[in-house]
């Protein structure tokens, strides 16, 4: 009878995979995260989060159960800085090439543009750009000054009137 030497056992490629993947995580969960404001909500598009008024998140919310939102746009300082729409105008409303600057706007159930009032002098307004890559798509942004120097201008949304607009916080 021959006799062999005893064999390493190896552990089975799966629990090594199982230890490899609680080690990483218990790493991840140490590390230091960002943390926003508790009134600012926040957006996890892949590894970036984004923050944002609790407004923008509702309109985004409403524009997506109508098959309208296509996207967003992110600044360097982890905010949105527009949203991507469909571009649905009713007849009779204009949104030149260079963009349309307005105090509301006024949409229908469906989510078509079927308005929009002038920006009040010295204020927030939205601006709505068509997307240079597609045109049937439409950047919606705020824009403007407010009275304290570290607030932006928010996107807001009423869902009773269906109106957006964009104001100071």
């Amino acid at each position: 009878m021959t006799h062999r030497p005893p064999t390493r056992l190896r552990p089975p490629l799966a629990l090594v995979l199982l230890i490899l993947g609680a080690a990483l995580t218990a790493v991840q969960l140490m590390l230091p995260r960002p943390h926003a404001a508790d009134d600012a909500p926040a957006l996890v598009v892949g590894s970036r989060q984004f923050n944002t008024a609790p407004g923008t998140v509702e309109f985004m919310d409403w524009l997506a159960t109508r098959s309208m939102l296509r996207g967003g746009q992110g600044a360097d300082d982890g905010t949105i800085r527009a949203i991507l729409i469909d571009r649905r105008i009713a007849d009779g409303v204009v949104i030149p090439d260079g963009g349309l600057r307005a105090g509301q706007v006024q949409l229908d159930q469906r989510g078509t543009i079927i308005g929009h009032q002038p920006p009040a002098a010295d204020a927030c307004s939205i601006i709505l750009v068509p997307d240079a890559r597609d045109p049937s798509v439409l950047m919606v942004l705020c824009e403007g000054a407010c009275a304290s120097a570290s607030s932006r201008c928010v996107l807001r949304f009423d869902q009773e009137s269906l109106r957006f607009e964009c104001a100071c916080p």
